[in-house]
C-alpha cells in the first residue's frame, strides 16, 4: 500500500478537468483499472506516467513528484526520467536533430515507432521528388542544348 496523498491529488485533477478516469488511462495506455489504482493509492504511477500526467493535467511536473520523493532520493528519481541529452554529446548533430532525439527519446515504444514508420514514409516521398526533380532538370538541360 502506498500514500494516498497523491492518489487524492490526480483525483482532484481529474475532477477539476472533468475528465473521466477512461479518459486519463487511454493518454497513459493503461486500462482505467489501473489508473482508478493510482488514485486509491493501491499502486504509485510509474514516472514517466507522472510526466504524462502533469502534462495532461497542466501543472508543474514538481507538484507530483513531491507526492513521491518522500520515498526516493532526488537524484534516484531525476536519474530515472531519461532526460534529453544535452547537445555537446551529440555534437556531429544539429540542433533540431537534437531536439528530435531529446523528444524521441521521451516516447514510449508503440510511438517511436509510429515516428519512424512516418519519416520512414517522408524520406522516400523526399528521395522520389529528388529524383523526378533530377530527371526534370536533366530534361531542361538537353532542351536547352537543343534549343527547344
Amino acid at each position: 500500500m502506498t500514500d494516498t496523498a497523491l492518489g487524492d491529488y490526480l483525483k482532484v485533477l481529474r475532477k477539476t478537468k472533468g475528465y473521466s478516469q477512461e479518459f486519463v488511462a487511454s493518454h497513459l495506455n493503461i486500462i482505467r483499472q489501473t489508473y482508478s489504482h493510482y488514485e486509491t493509492g493501491r499502486i504509485s504511477p510509474p514516472l514517466e506516467s507522472i510526466c504524462v500526467l502533469a502534462e495532461l493535467y497542466q501543472v508543474p511536473l514538481d507538484s507530483l513528484l513531491k507526492f513521491i520523493m518522500h520515498n526516493e532520493s532526488e537524484n534516484e528519481i531525476l536519474s530515472s526520467l531519461e532526460l534529453p541529452v544535452p547537445a555537446q554529446k551529440q555534437s556531429n548533430l544539429t540542433v533540431k536533430e537534437t531536439e528530435l532525439v531529446s523528444y524521441f527519446r521521451l516516447l514510449d515504444k508503440r510511438d517511436k515507432d509510429d515516428i519512424l514508420d512516418y519519416i520512414k514514409l517522408k524520406s522516400q516521398k523526399a528521395a522520389k521528388r529528388s529524383h523526378t526533380q533530377q530527371k526534370f532538370e536533366a530534361i531542361k538541360k538537353v532542351r536547352l542544348r537543343k534549343g527547344i
